[in-house]
């Protein structure tokens, strides 16, 4: 038996729709956090630069459009670099950074997979 006959099958559209649930999570988390743990700047700064590219591209995911999905992969390397910064220093909000490492990721491996699964089938 061969990996390749291993591998389940997975439906694009569920992982489509997990992406979509992922980015909408973190769209709904960030604002809690920076208002939670705030910076030396206040929480209002913070969240300008690192909430706000998020909303751009929130339309064009829930239309389910790829141009925007495949845009969003871009914007999350804000969140995800966060992530991995503040995890690796402030102890204190680690929790939350693997949160949001988390979500980015399900979100960028999700999207990816459905893609090449669309792509094979067209």
């Amino acid at each position: 038996m061969s990996f390749s006959q291993l591998k389940p099958e997975f439906n694009a559209q569920l992982l489509l729709q997990f992406s979509r649930f992922s980015y909408l999570l973190l769209v709904i988390i960030i604002p809690i956090w920076s208002y939670r743990y705030p910076t030396q700047m206040g929480w209002l700064m913070p969240l300008i630069f690192w909430w706000l590219p998020l909303l751009f591209a929130l339309p064009g995911i829930f239309q389910l459009k790829r141009y925007a999905m495949t845009w969003a992969n871009f914007i999350l390397l804000i969140p995800f670099s966060h992530a991995i910064m503040v995890w690796l220093s402030t102890p204190l909000e680690s929790r939350w950074a693997m949160t949001e490492l988390i979500l980015t990721s399900s979100y960028f491996i999700c999207f990816m997979l459905s893609m090449k699964k669309m792509a094979k089938n067209n």
